[in-house]
């Protein structure tokens, strides 16, 4: 999403400056040349742009028909018959939404600059229940380990130079919202993974380090899994409690995907042959998965991870966040309305 290639630019920009002034950082060795990529055009099903002005941020399905996006201008629409058409939803806000989550067919979330908003009716109304004019980035994203425990992560500030972390937690089904540790927490999260207790979110601290945290207590103290210099992650998946995934930059727009067998404890790390920001990654199941980025990058794997395709998506637009409602038929959204339908054939 644009969002985050301006927020990114601004990251390797304070890593180069960073990098070369304090001489006692330690520069990590540069990744393994990138590794072939095929070409795949066979489960692409479908690309539609909705309005050319706006950009998609986040795409949620509670059921093989029933979906939502949102993105930029106060925008969240909802299709009731698989993606075939989309209605607008009156949300009475015109500001930017950069993520949207469902707890179930009705309960639902949407968090962005100054706010989250939340629905009780599958969307028909929503309610603001956290308001705050110092997010400038705002909430990034949102989820539940169950219907009364959620969190959400993101970054505020009133501009680019003055931003700190955002990391809330609710106990009450987002009817109010708690602030955990917003000065100490150790990065600006992008992107989180929560079940029970356990957590992992990443992103980057606007610095030379760019982290990947996990807790082991619902939030309450973290743990660094990954720092490094010239790195910014901005999406992570677990398949398994055992086994994750994360995606992000290195240093000139080279696309990187780590992977852990151990809940973070270790990582294996993979620089694909992309010359494009990875945006998200996304499993449909244990083994079939997705990233997808700018430019209209999107790849595939059917081994867990271990190798991918490019898909060709028919399109240049940056490729934000992936959905799949079940195991065979998923959803991609991206900037310029762009909405593409994936059903996976070979089952």
């Amino acid at each position: 999403m644009k969002k985050k290639i301006y927020y990114l630019l601004s990251i390797l920009f304070a890593a180069w400056f960073f990098s070369s002034c304090e001489k006692d950082v330690a520069i990590p060795e540069s990744p393994e040349p990138p590794v072939p990529i095929a070409t795949d055009t066979v489960i692409i099903d479908n690309v539609s742009y909705f309005d050319s002005t706006i950009d998609f941020y986040s795409v949620w399905f509670t059921d093989a028909n029933t979906g939502y996006v949102c993105g930029n201008k106060g925008t969240i629409l909802k299709t009731a018959n698989g993606g075939n058409s989309w209605s607008k939803l009156n949300i009475q806000d015109t500001l930017q939404f950069n993520t949207i989550y469902f707890i179930d067919q009705n309960i639902g979330f949407a968090g962005g600059k100054s706010s989250i908003f939340k629905t009780t009716d599958g969307g028909n109304t929503w309610l603001r229940k956290e308001n705050n004019t110092w997010f400038y980035d705002g909430i990034n994203d949102i989820s539940f380990i169950n219907d009364t425990i959620g969190y959400a992560c993101g970054c505020c500030g009133f501009d680019m130079n003055s931003f700190l972390p955002v990391f809330l937690k609710t106990t009450n089904g987002g009817e109010s919202w708690v602030w955990l540790d917003k000065y100490g927490f150790p990065t600006n999260g992008f992107s989180l993974y929560f079940t029970n207790n356990i957590g992992i979110v990443v992103g980057g601290s606007g610095g030379v380090n760019n982290n990947i945290i996990k807790t082991t207590d619902g939030g309450a103290n973290w743990i660094d899994l990954y720092p490094g210099i010239n790195l910014s992650w901005t999406s992570v998946f677990f398949t398994s409690i055992q086994t994750g995934y994360v995606v992000g930059t290195y240093s000139q727009y080279l696309g990187v995907l780590l992977k852990t067998t151990n809940s973070g404890n270790t990582w294996s790390q993979t620089t694909l042959d992309s010359t494009h920001y990875f945006e998200d990654v996304y499993f449909a199941s244990n083994s079939k998965g997705f990233i997808s980025g700018e430019n209209g990058i999107l790849l595939y794997s059917t081994d867990g991870g271990n190798s991918w395709k490019k898909l060709n998506t028919n399109t240049t637009n940056i490729l934000s966040a992936i959905h799949f409602p079940i195991s065979n038929i998923g959803y991609v959204v991206g900037a310029n309305g762009t909405i593409i339908k994936i059903t996976i054939t070979n089952q």
